[in-house]
């Protein structure tokens, strides 16, 4: 696999690599305990490191290489930003009130599921 490691694309290697590790225990955690905070934490790290993950990538030169690296690059959406409000709202009430449900807060994400069906339509 094609990946130039330098300056840059190696600091962010580091900051996503923990992200997914993170995330990862978290859903374990989530799983053994059965709290939806853990899950929703985990979601956060997985969006963030997602979103940094284009730039390790683009300074990993996969911008350049014009093969299936490059395709990628264009056609996954890194960008999820409308995502990450509605993680961090349902993460906070669910670390604050022992009975949140996800169910009723599920409205929330429909602005997200819009921007991320458009490019498929």
């Amino acid at each position: 696999m094609l990946f130039n490691f330098n300056v840059y694309s190696s600091l962010l290697l580091i900051g996503v690599v923990h992200g997914i590790v993170y995330g990862s225990l978290l859903i374990w955690k989530g799983y053994k305990e059965s709290t939806p905070s853990d899950y929703l934490m985990a979601a956060i790290l997985f969006t963030l490191s997602l979103y940094v993950s284009q730039w390790m990538l683009g300074f990993g030169g996969w911008y350049d290489v014009r093969d299936w690296h490059t395709t990628f690059m264009f056609y996954v959406p890194f960008d999820l930003d409308y995502l990450l409000g509605p993680l961090i709202y349902c993460f906070f009430l669910a670390s604050t009130n022992n009975q949140f449900r996800f169910k009723k807060y599920r409205k929330h994400f429909i602005p997200a599921l819009i921007v991320f069906l458009i490019p498929l339509g």
